[in-house]
């Protein structure tokens, strides 16, 4: 009898997270899907790794990190616009998303030209045919903006279920194909890039299938619409700029400094360190919508609370992982890549500060001041473009990494003073309480209660 109230509740329990009807079990879903994937991840950064070496690991890098770079950098801000107008707007989905796609593609084409043209500049170290096809691969830019749009639509909407299974189907994907390629036994730099690129585009194109009937264009809503994304996304556009800066400024700067074999090694560095972020991840794509949806005071309550707990799991998973990546990347990725231990464990310390800023970051967002954070984090980003300028030509890979962190670090501290200067709070205790502990119980509890 027991056995069978025991498999219920376990039953049940999955149910909960499989519908991701509340925060906390889309937090749990988006954590677990993402975790699958990180699993994937890993296993198709071995095959990449150990077939091209360290030279052609950072030959893909240089080919497949553009499209996405440039395209984040031009969003507008209006991916972030779309996640807080949907809890706002409900009954004006149609327009937002159509909105949002159309000057997406147009975004889109801009950053087509803008990369096309400076490419050859930026790549000036490397070979010729890497140069070129870098150039062909920009042409999937707008692709990449409609899928920042769709996956921002789902969140706003509060669908994390399909957002969670465009990640868990788009790293199976990459895995096959790059099995495929080993099997036929023609990877190559370019082959590991499309492998990689390819399926979130397959699935983006399966997903403006699946909402053309919110796809119109009245002229009388769309300008309506367009103005108030616009509204809002200029105001946070510096925010994404900064937030796309941060995660892949390093990386640009390193192939702009280092050879493909430097920046072969330190993409394993960042994919280690990078594990953390979907725990973080997870966190902000839920908490945005339901923040934005309360009073401010609450609101700002829920974001300080988040920021206290994920600090705490963040943290302790960073000095694990710390603790073993010198012995994983060396058993998974090749003796060869033994270099991008260090600097791996400076990166996880990194993340786990990141993390807690872009939490904290939402307190502004969702209380209708992203401006504010734009500014406030420049400060920040300000200063990680020059540390790399100057250490990574005088400390290699470790000075990519010290300037991360020193960067990430500063960014922290100044959100937090902004706390009592803006939003007329105290600054925000990182350290859990045990209202906190009550809080995550009564919130697993619902669990319990699901059903």
């Amino acid at each position: 009898m027991r056995d069978r109230i025991g498999l219920r509740s376990t039953l049940e329990r999955l149910r909960w997270v499989a519908r991701a009807g509340t925060p906390t079990s889309a937090i749990i879903q988006t954590v677990v899907t993402r975790a699958l994937s990180l699993v994937l991840n890993i296993g198709t950064g071995v095959i990449c790794a150990r077939s091209l070496g360290t030279q052609g690991r950072g030959e893909q890098t240089a080919l497949g990190l553009w499209p996405e770079l440039i395209a984040g950098l031009l969003t507008f801000g209006l991916p972030t616009a779309l996640r807080y107008s949907m809890p706002r707007k409900r009954d004006e989905a149609g327009p937002l998303l159509s909105t949002s796609i159309l000057f997406g593609l147009v975004l889109g084409c801009v950053a087509v030209v803008a990369g096309y043209a400076y490419l050859p500049i930026w790549l000036s170290k490397y070979p010729h045919d890497v140069v070129l096809n870098a150039q062909r691969l920009m042409f999937t830019a707008p692709l990449f903006m409609v899928t920042y749009m769709l996956q921002a639509f789902l969140e706003g909407r509060g669908d994390f279920r399909k957002g969670n299974l465009m990640f868990s189907f788009s790293a199976a994907a990459t895995l096959s194909l790059l099995l495929a390629q080993l099997v036929a036994h023609r990877i190559s730099p370019l082959g590991c890039a499309l492998a990689y690129m390819l399926p979130p585009l397959a699935v983006t194109l399966w997903r403006v299938v699946e909402f053309r009937r919110y796809i119109r264009f009245p002229v009388a809503r769309f300008r309506r619409t367009a103005g108030d994304l616009f509204s809002y996304g200029l105001r946070v556009y510096g925010t994404d700029i900064i937030g796309t800066l941060a995660t892949q400024v390093d990386q640009a700067l390193v192939v702009r400094f280092l050879t493909g074999s430097g920046l072969g090694l330190y993409a394993i560095a960042l994919a280690a360190s990078r594990i953390l972020a979907i725990f973080q991840g997870s966190i902000v794509v839920v908490l945005l919508p339901k923040a934005a949806s309360m009073e401010a005071e609450d609101a700002v309550l829920l974001v300080t609370r988040a920021a206290r707990l994920s600090l705490v799991a963040i943290g302790m998973l960073a000095i694990l992982a710390a603790l073993v990546v010198p012995i994983f990347i060396p058993l998974l990725y090749g003796r060869n890549f033994g270099p991008a231990i260090p600097v791996a464990q400076v990166l996880l310390a990194e993340a786990a500060l990141g993390g807690t800023t872009l939490v904290l970051c939402q307190a502004f967002l969702s209380t209708g001041r992203p401006f504010v954070v734009t500014l406030l984090q420049a400060a920040g980003l300000a200063t990680v473009i020059p540390l790399m300028v100057v250490l990574i030509p005088r400390l290699g890979l470790i000075g990519a990494a010290l300037s991360l962190l020193i960067s990430t670090a500063l960014r922290l501290a100044v959100i937090m003073l902004c706390f009592p200067l803006l939003l007329r709070r105290g600054v925000p205790s990182l350290i859990p309480t045990r209202e906190d502990l009550r809080f995550v119980l009564a919130r697993l509890g619902e669990s319990g209660r699901a059903g």
